[in-house]
């Protein structure tokens, strides 16, 4: 008979001193893992303006045409050459990090400055390249 005894429940039930607690874990530090893939080099080089005549020739005569052009080929709005300054430095910042391209944000400022032409031919076929594979 003493195996049908009810549970004992309210005042007479007996008290809990501690409540279970879950206990402390080790925590690890994890390396963030490298890159996929390499950075790689632009598809062209900078002076390379022979390798695609006609984005050659619509940058040397409407560099302004050819920016919104590969502005709006990447995405952006093609307003972005006519309203920011230094809009193929911006660009090619935008281009370089998506892309995983070598280069710094220096180096994109300083070819879009001395080069302005030429980067931005270099942009364009790189972007067209891209999109084509």
């Amino acid at each position: 008979m003493d195996q049908f005894k009810p549970e004992v429940y309210g005042v007479n039930a007996p008290v809990v001193s501690t409540q279970p607690m879950q206990q402390p874990s080790a925590h690890v530090m994890v390396q963030q893992p490298p890159p996929a893939y390499p950075a790689r080099n632009w598809s062209s080089g900078t002076f390379d303006c022979m390798d695609d005549v006609p984005i050659c020739l619509f940058g040397w005569f409407c560099g302004l045409c050819l920016a919104c052009k590969v502005s709006g080929d990447m995405g952006e709005s093609m307003c972005v050459p006519c309203c920011l300054p230094l809009p193929v430095a911006i660009l090619r910042t935008k281009w370089r990090t998506e892309h995983n391209i070598q280069g710094t944000i220096m180096d994109d400022c300083v070819m879009s400055t001395f080069c302005g032409a030429c980067s931005l031919c270099q942009l364009a076929r790189d972007v067209k390249i891209v999109q084509r594979n």
